[in-house]
């Protein structure tokens, strides 16, 4: 049998995308998932892919936390208030929008007294490429005249890659809703025409904005996927717990954003850096199937030369040496 992730790299499986099933979780969840979100609500088990780490997600989930907190919304122990909320969520494609929003949704959950209803959970996954304004008005539409046909006590909902023009339509929705059943509406958008539309309307809404990644940030996540993935490491894994990537190298390649494997020269996003991962890795696994037996095993290779088998992700000095 040709070497795997656990002989090449120490690792049960490939940590940025996982090449067969991710044990508890159902295959959908975690298909393809160096381009797919965590959708954390539909399953607390993803909780432990989430990197709590990340800065402008912690940030972001601990402001909301207050504000939760505040109206009466407490996780420990579960307590809920009467509060609506309209919360929005901005950044570049591939930021990780969406998998902030879903742990929101996942914090209004664990606000529910025991006893008492339920949060019913709404999804409306768009793509603002595809859609029109009126498609995606016409889809906001029918998803407010199936709750209000049929109202829950408490509702959340996620709008998933709003356009800016067609912010209105939630708006509407928001007010509508308003009148049948509390309501937490959190919505993502990459359109920079967005902030413009929610100051036009003028409703009171929660603004959160994901940067692009940043040096610590990808260690953050690197580390927290590493920790789910990593086998029990032996000979000189231990002192290399990046193993093939090297945390110094990550930083680099992400502070000068030039990174190998990438034409893009530009910010560095989270579905992007999960992307050059699994394919490094990838492709380093398949270097070592066609060029070892099957013998393979890297907790045999002494630690000297362990570190000259690192991939490298910084492209090359002269890129940082001109920053």
């Amino acid at each position: 049998m040709a070497a795997g992730y656990k002989e090449a790299f120490g690792l049960a499986d490939n940590p940025f995308g996982p090449a067969r099933p991710v044990p508890g979780l159902p295959v959908p969840l975690t298909a393809n998932l160096q381009v797919r979100p965590l959708m954390l609500h539909r399953n607390p088990k993803l909780n432990d892919l989430y990197c709590e780490s990340l800065s402008s997600f912690q940030d972001a989930c601990k402001k909301l936390e207050v504000a939760l907190e505040v109206a009466g919304y407490t996780a420990n122990p579960p307590d809920r208030g009467t509060a609506s909320y309209l919360v929005s969520i901005a950044g570049d494609r591939g930021a990780g929008k969406t998998t902030l929003a879903s742990r929101m949704i996942q914090m209004m959950q664990l606000r529910a007294p025991q006893g008492g209803s339920a949060w019913v959970v709404e999804e409306l996954l768009l793509n603002s490429t595809q859609e029109t304004v009126d498609e995606q008005g016409a889809k906001l539409k029918a998803l407010e005249a199936k709750i209000i046909g049929q109202p829950p006590e408490y509702v959340c909902i996620l709008v998933d890659d709003l356009r800016a023009d067609a912010y209105a339509n939630v708006a509407a929705m928001y007010d509508n809703l308003l009148n049948h059943t509390v309501v937490f509406i959190v919505f993502t958008s990459w359109d920079p025409k967005m902030p413009e539309q929610i100051d036009k309307a003028l409703h009171p809404v929660h603004k959160f904005d994901i940067p692009p990644l940043s040096p610590d940030d990808a260690v953050a996540f690197v580390n927290s996927r590493y920790q789910f993935f990593r086998s029990k490491p032996g000979n000189g894994l231990s002192a290399e717990p990046f193993f093939p990537f090297d945390e110094e190298d990550i930083r680099t390649a992400v502070a000068v954003r030039v990174i190998s494997g990438s034409a893009n020269t530009g910010p560095i996003s989270l579905r992007m850096f999960a992307s050059i991962l699994q394919s490094a890795l990838l492709k380093r696994l398949q270097e070592i199937a066609a060029d070892n037996d099957d013998a393979f095993d890297v907790q045999a290779i002494p630690l000297d030369k362990l570190r000259s088998m690192k991939i490298k992700l910084a492209q090359a000095y002269e890129v940082v040496v001109r920053q």
